[in-house]
């Protein structure tokens, strides 16, 4: 299990690279249905925002933590795809692809989905916490 306290024993704070696989492994833990990781890393306090796969704009932190809750599958895989990357004192962001296999309620037979991810994240009391994500599907040629 993960948290965010992202300070080493002797108080420094951990890079945001290492915050990132962090992040990776509580997106992991909610395709198999534990939200609980990314609860932890998720800000109690505005603002926040999620712009969803599903079209709808969700504001401040209760009814983004809301969705997430009902988003979360059971029997699902994910990887990131890092794009871009970069952090600052307080503020940091990344963007690229996370690619998923979940089965939708509708069908036993799996389906694979790659969505194009921004997330940016603030930092509170020595930890990145998650303050906007927008992710869509994205459109593969075919």
């Amino acid at each position: 299990m993960h948290t965010t306290n992202e300070t080493r024993p002797n108080g420094e704070f951990l890079d945001f690279g290492t915050f990132l696989e962090l992040r990776e492994a509580a997106a992991k833990e909610y395709e198999t249905g534990d939200v609980e990781p990314l609860r932890r890393m998720t800000t109690r306090h505005p603002p926040a925002t999620l712009f969803g796969s599903d079209g709808a704009i969700r504001l401040g932190p209760d009814r983004v933590f809301e969705a997430y809750e009902q988003g979360v599958t059971v029997d699902g895989e994910t990887h990131f795809e890092l794009l871009q990357s970069a952090a600052s004192d307080g503020l940091a962001y990344w963007v690229g692809l996370q690619h998923s296999t979940m089965r939708c309620a509708d069908s036993d037979t799996p389906r694979h989905v790659v969505m194009r991810v921004t997330e940016l994240f603030r930092r509170e009391k020595g930890e990145w916490k998650l303050i906007h994500r927008h992710a869509d599907e994205l459109e593969v040629a075919r």
